[in-house]
């Protein structure tokens, strides 16, 4: 009885906001890999598109990025890899980018997407953290509302989770 104590504990995750807790250690397939990145400028917003890159891929973007002089440190907003999956971006991606918010697209019942170590590593780096969790929202400069349409809400830091 008391192993089975011993293994829920050892799955709960503690996090301050000044220790970063999300590595680079991430691993995902080539299929995600080859996903496309696509950088966005509309009237001086930059918007970043990642679908399910990982940690390669998204690196190989930044690279490319630089040698073009694309700026990625000053984005209205990027939408996290895969989910929110914490196999698909680290903190070196990270601090590579700087967004006013994060899009998140991820499953209404997910209990694994987004990852509460990535949202918390967004907030870190004073990225709004946003999860469409099934819902449709909009994310709009000037434009009309939709019907059916929601505003979001930002994600709160989390201190401590069950991983």
């Amino acid at each position: 009885m008391l192993s089975g104590v011993k293994e829920a504990a050892a799955e709960w995750v503690f996090e301050a906001m000044n220790v970063e807790t999300l590595t680079d250690e991430g691993d995902t397939s080539a299929e995600n890999d080859s996903s496309a990145i696509l950088h966005l400028d509309i009237d001086g917003s930059g918007l970043l598109f990642t679908g399910d890159a990982g940690v390669l891929g998204m690196a190989g973007a930044i690279v490319y990025a630089r040698e073009k002089n694309i700026n990625l440190r000053n984005l209205s907003m990027f939408q996290v890899p895969h989910h929110g999956s914490k196999r698909n971006i680290g903190p070196t991606i990270l601090n590579c980018i700087g967004a006013e918010r994060a899009i998140i697209s991820a499953a209404a019942k997910s209990s694994k997407h987004p990852s509460k170590r990535v949202t918390n590593a967004l907030i870190r780096r004073e990225i709004q953290p946003f999860s469409t969790k099934g819902k449709g929202w909009r994310h709009h400069k000037n434009a009309p509302e939709r019907t059916g349409w929601i505003s979001a809400t930002p994600i709160p830091f989390a201190e401590a989770f069950n991983e």
